[in-house]
This record gives C-alpha cells, structure tokens and sequence, in this order.
C-alpha cells in the first residue's frame, strides 16, 4: 500500500495504516479557497488509487484535504505525526 506525498514514497505498511487512520476522525466541511500545499496518493492492496489534496488548516492545531471533491478538517497532530514518521517535510505542507 504505497503512499506518496511530494516526491516522498513509502509502501510501509504500518505507515500507511497510520497515515491513513490519521484522517479517519476528519469531518466534512463547506468547499473553500484553499491552495493546495501537497498531494497523497495512497495506492491499495487491490491496486486501487486514493488520491488527496493536503491544504494548509487555519491553525496549527487541524489538518485539512480534499477527498473525491469534498473538503475535510481534522485533527492534525496525528496525521503530520505520521506524515513525518513516513519521512515526509511537514513543514513544507504549511
């Protein structure tokens, strides 16, 4: 299960799995002018592609992407935890 952000790629699972739990608590948000500061591509066991759009949050504290079209916010302290554990920049996402 491959997942991508930048030019940064793991297929460790349990980095995957943590990334991807990491967004699970985000809830639906109105769509709005957000630029995007990094992509995510999560590819699966069955070869399926997920594919996010990572925006900047409003504050330090939640984590916001773009999932088939909708917007998300979440708690972002788990999800950069993961993302930095995976070996991505997190600071180049803000």
């Amino acid at each position: 299960m491959p997942v991508a952000v930048g030019m940064r790629q793991t297929s460790g699972r349990r980095h995957c799995e943590a990334i991807l739990a990491a967004l699970g608590p985000a809830q639906e948000v109105p769509a709005h002018k957000c630029k995007k500061s990094g992509e995510m591509i999560v590819t699966l066991a069955d070869q399926k592609s997920l594919y996010f759009q990572i925006l900047p949050g409003h504050n330090s504290s939640n984590a916001e992407y773009v999932y088939e079209g909708k917007y998300y916010s979440g708690p972002g302290a788990d999800f950069y935890k993961a993302l930095r554990t995976a070996g991505v920049d997190t600071t180049l996402l803000k």
